[in-house]
């Protein structure tokens, strides 16, 4: 069996099932039709979408979690679907919002990760087909380029779909200066790039739409923990970040582009690190050590996680708790020792 041809058949069907759920489905997810839902319809939507054209997204759950201490692991149960997560939200509307934002956030960078499959297949199949003619076969390590590629292809079928002429032009020239040709883009077109292009947009927008709504809501109840966070990537480019600590969930993090949206935040700024960034899912379940300190500490939790010297584990703990965001700055305030905790 080789299993480097067996390993891309199954990224290229990862890829098909994505394509096809938006070919048929991506209609749902225009703003015209999606405003027409209620907020748990919509995060029924998500949901729902996310368990049909990514059910993996279990095992990249499990495999982040397995480089914790076993005690440190948040186990879901094995028939978790992420209904449950639609369940456990409904009737608390930030909560739900929050969810939404989360959640069409992961939805719209599927879309991003099965365009980066399909450009890496594509040229993939080239090398291949070169592959005795290295100096003219690219290079899969650089993805600084390969990145650039992928996201001026995406440009290229937005500018295509809103009729931008002279946007079409540029990005052709920059394409092909990079070595993706009319063919090329005439092939991926037939997969199904421009339909995983529509969909990223969609769905980014979609957010960007409901942070809005989440932050008209949350100035409406004046006790929870949320705001905007300015950091600078490995690449030394600035980010802001809005973040939101979803009570009895998790801390929710998601970048924002919008000057009006960073404006709307400019005198909420979100005061603590940000402990969660590699989130595949938020629930309701907690790990071992989370529920034995709630459970150890229950008479005075506060002061607890004062002490303890790890704010991460402190933080996680207190947002688990469903602490507002006065008891959160308490847990941060009176405690200064940023130190790892033993336990």
């Amino acid at each position: 069996m080789n299993f480097s041809d067996l390993d891309r058949a199954i990224r290229k069907e990862k890829i098909a099932k994505v394509v096809s759920f938006f070919r048929s489905n991506g209609d749902k997810f225009s703003a015209e039709q999606y405003s027409q839902l209620g907020n748990i319809e919509r995060l029924k939507l998500i949901s729902e979408t996310i368990e049909a054209i990514s059910p993996g997204y279990r095992q990249k759950y499990y495999e982040l979690e397995a480089k914790k201490p076993a005690e440190k692991r948040i186990r879901i149960p094995a028939e978790f679907n992420l209904k449950d997560v639609v369940d456990s939200a409904e009737g608390e509307e930030t909560t739900e919002k929050g969810l939404e934002i989360f959640y069409i956030n992961r939805l719209a960078h599927m879309c991003r990760d099965a365009q980066r499959r399909m450009v890496y297949e594509l040229l993939r199949d080239y090398n291949k087909k070169y592959a005795n003619y290295p100096s003219v076969t690219f290079n899969l390590q650089d993805r600084k380029n390969i990145d650039r590629m992928i996201l001026d292809l995406h440009r290229y079928f937005i500018a295509e779909t809103r009729g931008n002429v002279v946007g079409l032009r540029i990005l052709q020239k920059e394409l092909g200066r990079a070595g993706i040709y009319q063919s090329d883009i005439e092939d991926l077109r037939k997969q199904g790039y421009g339909v995983l292009a529509q969909g990223y947009v969609n769905c980014m927008e979609l957010k960007d739409k409901a942070i809005k709504e989440e932050i008209e809501l949350l100035k409406d109840d004046d006790t929870q923990s949320y705001g905007v966070k300015t950091v600078i990537d490995e690449k030394g480019d600035t980010n802001h970040l809005f973040v939101f600590d979803i009570p009895c969930f998790g801390q929710m993090s998601v970048h924002i582009y919008e000057d009006d949206l960073i404006s709307k935040l400019s005198d909420k700024e979100y005061k603590w690190p940000i402990y969660q960034r590699d989130n595949i899912l938020l629930t309701e379940y907690a790990s071992q050590f989370q529920e034995e300190f709630m459970l150890e500490n229950a008479e005075d939790l506060v002061n607890a996680l004062a002490s303890l010297k790890n704010k991460k584990d402190a933080h996680e703990i207190a947002v688990k708790a469903g602490f507002t965001k006065d008891e959160i700055s308490q847990v941060h305030n009176q405690s200064t020792d940023e130190k790892g905790d033993a336990r």
